[in-house]
């Protein structure tokens, strides 16, 4: 694909077991960073804590291969997120950030972000609905209901991601957090996390963890749920 920034590779692939372990496999051969993996399908495509991505053709899963990045590599959520935002604010609008990996349109997960890191190699798992979103998951889900494909929405993602790379590298995570709390999912409202701690979500601390209200309690793991 000859319309990706200066720098990047990508890697079509058809069905495969994740496009995760495809990448690790890649980086444990010796290919380089910002090697993109595409494939048409995923028969175990995995999503954070290890829960099932459902990854039904015609829906874009990727993985980014990711060498020697200068910041700390859970701040690679945010960027992408914020990435796969700006990507899809062409193709719909309401698309907000729900912490600490969730992109939103209209309140329900239109993708999620996975990060696996064992440094020097960092590599970024995105899944996209773009025809058809699961049914009876836990936090509900939408599509774009076919009006853009993987091949076409996958070179300006990979514009975003880079440019959002740009912005990390040389500003810094605290230019990424400010811009990820302008595009978070119902900031004060009450939330509840792994029905353990519940609050007001306050925003994220420098760090990426979330503040909770009372007494900007930081949690740095769990699932978020928004009360009534």
């Amino acid at each position: 694909m000859n319309d990706l920034p200066p720098g990047w590779r990508h890697v079509a692939l058809g069905a495969v077991d994740s496009t995760q372990d495809e990448a690790w496999r890649l980086a444990k051969n010796g290919a380089p960073g910002r090697t993109v993996l595409t494939a048409t399908a995923q028969r175990a495509g995995r999503g954070r804590r290890g829960r099932d991505w459902e990854s039904s053709p015609g829906n874009l899963h990727l993985s980014i291969l990711l060498r020697a990045i200068e910041h700390s590599p859970h701040e690679l959520s945010f960027v992408g997120g914020l990435a796969v935002a700006d990507a899809l604010d062409a193709h719909t609008d309401g698309v907000a950030l729900k912490w600490p990996n969730d992109v939103l349109v209209g309140g329900r997960k239109i993708a999620g972000i996975l990060l696996e890191a064992e440094p020097p190699v960092v590599v970024l798992g995105i899944g996209i609905n773009l025809a058809r979103s699961p049914n009876g998951t836990s936090y509900p889900a939408t599509d774009l209901r076919g009006s853009v494909t993987p091949q076409q929405l996958l070179p300006t993602l990979v514009r975003a991601v880079d440019a959002r790379l740009e912005e990390w590298r040389t500003l810094g995570f605290a230019y990424v957090r400010e811009a990820w709390l302008e595009r978070a999912w119902r900031l004060g409202a009450k939330v509840e996390i792994d029905e353990k701690e519940s609050g007001r979500f306050a925003g994220i601390d420098s760090d990426g963890a979330l503040l909770l209200d009372p007494g900007l309690r930081r949690v740095v793991a769990g699932s978020v749920r928004y009360r009534q």
